[in-house]
């Protein structure tokens, strides 16, 4: 022993090291973990309700299985305010609610007819919630979206997140976080475009659908709480016997009369408050939700997006398709072609007192499948070769699908192009023109469109 200390006085860290394994592994060993006092929030949904606001949160339940899949549960609470509802539903749970996590912002159907705004206030708020979240509307409600989501994990290995993302990245590429809507809010044109997901019964059969309610999941509400608002609780877990579970159903169906919960053991669904479908799965078709004042205006097709993203330099591996195509190689063929890469100039002038928008996009395209008759058809460079039919067919498409997207903009007054922007920064004629427009909003229909598209192949 003094032999041992001797050597303990030649290694002074060795002491300090022991010295903190003695002082702090028993209190690391019993002390409780920070998910028994904090529940992680993954996504929050948002929806109206007669007392105020239902809130839904996604929260990630640490458990251990042996198949390592994630166990959810989605908590709701109703409030006259969306802090209101949280304090609700941390009484419900028992827990601090953290929004830290919380990537995904669902906006219910019912809450989208007027300005979501002052129903929105308390996320731009609080310090724990990203501004990153990203923002997204559904024509159902954020409740039942969150429910459906549970069990993408379980069917496609994905998370609500990264389906959400892919749109973000690929198909809108622009923002549609929450401090972007927040951008185009307090904009001259007060317009902002955030993604929207469909829910549909399960038993819709559609090609684009994204599946859900594999496993069971079980429901459980409660009365009127003090402050006035209600609570309920439904939860997805896989089991070890063919993902069977037990379910409940309460009796309250959120704010607006709409409280579906899915639950099923052995393929039989059970669905909780007045008119519940049962459970529903999500619909992914890349739309966007157009908003102006915080209010819905319209959706866009996931074609009119790409229409809208012909002009925007950061879109590729955009689809075109140019039918009927004939020359000395293809007799009425269809052709698709991918955008690999893409040039985009603009130019703002005024001319004859009038705002030209002058819009040069410079395409490297590929064909990547040939539908139809071919003659003698081989598989060399010759594909990658662009005649100008087809170059002119690829210019058509695009400037018929661009003038498609922007007629809705048009007629809706809603600048999501950047538009106001570039005119009041282009030069002292530009920004004179703009002051004295009597409609700032219906900038769109004072400027005339020049779009031209050349093709190269890649």
């Amino acid at each position: 022993m003094k032999r041992f200390f001797k050597e303990l006085k030649k290694a002074p860290m060795l002491f300090v090291f022991l010295f903190i394994l003695i002082a702090f592994t028993p209190a690391a060993i019993f002390f409780p973990g920070e998910n028994r006092n904090r529940a992680v929030v993954t996504a929050i949904g948002i929806d109206k309700a007669d007392e105020g606001v239902e809130i839904s949160l996604l929260t990630f339940i640490p458990t251990a299985n042996p198949t390592y899949t994630e166990t959810n549960s989605v908590i709701s609470a109703t409030g006259g305010s969306i802090a209101d509802a949280l304090h609700q539903a941390q009484i419900s749970m028992g827990k601090r609610v953290g929004l830290s996590h919380a990537k995904t912002t669902v906006i219910g159907k019912t809450l989208m007819e007027e300005d979501i705004t002052p129903s929105i206030d308390y996320l731009s708020r609080i310090a724990s919630l990203s501004e990153n979240t990203i923002l997204i509307g559904t024509d159902g409600n954020a409740k039942d979206f969150l429910k459906a989501s549970q069990s993408l994990g379980e069917d496609l290995g994905l998370k609500l997140e990264q389906l959400v993302g892919y749109n973000v990245q690929k198909i809108f590429v622009t923002e549609t976080s929450l401090e972007s809507f927040y951008q185009g809010y307090f904009s001259p044109v007060k317009s902002s475009l955030i993604g929207f997901f469909q829910l549909k019964d399960e038993n819709t059969s559609d090609i684009a659908s994204m599946e859900s309610g594999q496993s069971g999941s079980s429901s459980n509400s409660g009365g009127k709480s003090e402050g006035g608002g209600s609570t309920s609780q439904s939860s997805s877990q896989v089991s070890n016997s063919g993902g069977e579970s037990n379910s409940s159903s309460g009796g309250n169906g959120g704010g607006n009369g709409q409280g579906s919960e899915g639950g099923s053991s052995g393929g039989e669904s059970s669905s909780s408050g007045s008119g519940g479908e049962g459970r529903q799965k999500i619909i992914n078709n890349g739309d966007a939700l157009l908003l102006k004042n915080g209010k819905k205006v319209t959706v866009l097709s996931e074609q009119q997006v790409q229409g809208l993203n012909i002009v925007n330099p950061e879109a590729v591996g955009q689809v075109i398709p140019i039918y009927g195509v004939t020359n000395q190689d293809f007799d009425n063929a269809n052709l698709t072609y991918a955008v690999r890469n893409k040039d985009v100039r603009t130019s703002l002038k005024l001319e004859n007192g009038r705002p030209i928008y002058a819009i040069s996009v410079n395409l490297g395209v590929e064909l990547i499948e040939i539908v139809g008759n071919k003659e003698d058809v081989k598989l060399n460079s010759l594909f990658t070769v662009l005649t100008q039919e087809v170059s002119d067919k690829i210019e058509e498409y695009c400037k018929k699908e661009f003038s498609s997207a922007l007629k809705i903009l048009r007629e809706n007054k809603t600048d999501v192009l950047g538009l106001t922007l570039q005119m009041q920064t282009s030069g002292k004629a530009l920004s004179d023109f703009y002051k004295n427009m009597q409609d700032k909003e219906d900038i769109l229909n004072q400027v005339t469109f020049s779009l031209t598209v050349n093709c190269k192949s890649e």
